[in-house]
């Protein structure tokens, strides 16, 4: 059996209850050149055009609102997304990173 990589290997032995604390980093699509400098980073990052922010904070209140999470801290990247939450009673740790997903 060969060992798993990337994705696969984080999803290996990922639980979901509710009402346990969880630490996620989402990233982009799009990951950023390692050997850019910083301000270049910036330039590059997608998370951080113009818009994009207030998507990511807008769908976090439409879970929050929904009672899906509760959300205790995030911090947006340029190129990726720290969320520290609480999982609700009616939502799966898959089901919120899918819908997440899909908002951006």
């Amino acid at each position: 059996m060969s060992p798993l990589i990337g994705y696969q290997a984080l999803r290996k032995g990922r639980i979901s209850r509710a009402n346990r604390w969880y630490f996620i980093t989402k990233s982009c699509k799009e990951r950023l050149v390692k050997e850019a400098t910083p301000a270049e980073q910036m330039q590059l990052g997608r998370l951080v055009e113009s818009g994009v922010p207030e998507i990511i904070l807008n769908s976090l209140g439409w879970f929050q609102e929904r009672r899906l999470i509760t959300l205790s801290a995030y911090c947006l990247m340029p190129d990726h997304l720290h969320l520290l939450f609480q999982l609700g009673e009616r939502a799966s740790l898959e089901d919120i990173m899918q819908r997440f997903g899909s908002y951006y």
